[in-house]
């Protein structure tokens, strides 16, 4: 991991030692197939973007192919997040980001291919752009962004095709200070979780301690909790599926009927 910290977004005079590190970096990338993840904290010289290009590309001008599962990159520098998706050959990864680079960074990844079908999404951006049509593009299960741009209706959405079966969801922390919780519960048919009963209880227990506030049914036969927190101080959707044990949802199936049987089935085909 190459690590460097400043307020200033792109630098000039790019260091021997951050040269030599991105250089042993890149050469590891070339000799190894990579089939976990790849994780580095890239400064924003200007001269890494032609060690890349000197390093990951081919006599024929092809671009060297990165195979890995999940992506972590700290950067201010778009250009270098543009670069590592387009060689990643991985169809369904996973990516984080930390960038401040907030002029470009939303644009640049979250409408490319690799984002639309990544298994998670995560962004750690002090600033975000990100707009409704681009969140409901996303096909990941884990989602956490924050954006002043993210309307309810997007969330009321998303958890609509979630209870429809057209989207899986396992979590949602979605921030933006548009979001109003009040709005959302109208149209989603969420309930507080202590109007529940029976086994519902026994899983809720576990939520509430947690902060949450609210359960709804989604789904493949799902159950997940909800609420809106302040979170430095901008209002913050979380969503977070349960994980039941084989007991609590033989008895949920008992409850709701065999269709919550074959739902759970088919997502898990």
């Amino acid at each position: 991991m190459v690590e460097y910290r400043s307020a200033v977004a792109r630098h000039e005079d790019c260091p021997d030692c951050t040269l030599h590190a991105f250089t042993a970096f890149l050469k590891l990338i070339k000799k190894s197939y990579v089939r976990k993840n790849i994780s580095i904290e890239i400064p924003c010289f200007e001269g890494l973007i032609s060690i890349w290009h000197k390093e990951m590309t081919r006599e024929r001008g092809n671009v060297v192919d990165i195979h890995t599962k999940s992506v972590i990159l700290r950067t201010n520098d778009h250009r270098l997040v543009v670069l590592f998706l387009n060689a990643i050959q991985s169809p369904r990864i996973d990516l984080s980001f930390l960038t401040n680079d907030y002029q470009f960074m939303d644009r640049c990844m979250m409408d490319t291919e690799k984002a639309k079908m990544a298994r998670s999404v995560v962004m750690w951006s002090l600033q975000c752009n990100v707009t409704d049509e681009q969140l409901l593009r996303l096909n990941a299960k884990i989602i956490q962004l924050k954006s002043d741009c993210i309307s309810n209706a997007a969330i009321i959405k998303l958890i609509k095709q979630w209870k429809k079966e057209r989207r899986i969801i396992e979590r949602l922390h979605i921030s933006s200070p548009r979001i109003n919780i009040a709005e959302i519960m109208e149209h989603i048919e969420g309930k507080c979780w202590k109007e529940l009963t029976g086994i519902c209880m026994t899983i809720w227990t576990e939520v509430d301690e947690s902060g949450y506030t609210h359960a709804i049914k989604g789904g493949f036969c799902q159950l997940a909790a909800i609420a809106v927190q302040q979170i430095d101080g901008v209002p913050t959707f979380l969503l977070r599926v349960v994980k039941m044990t084989e007991e609590h949802r033989t008895a949920i199936v008992e409850q709701c009927g065999q269709q919550c049987d074959k739902s759970y089935k088919k997502m898990n085909a």
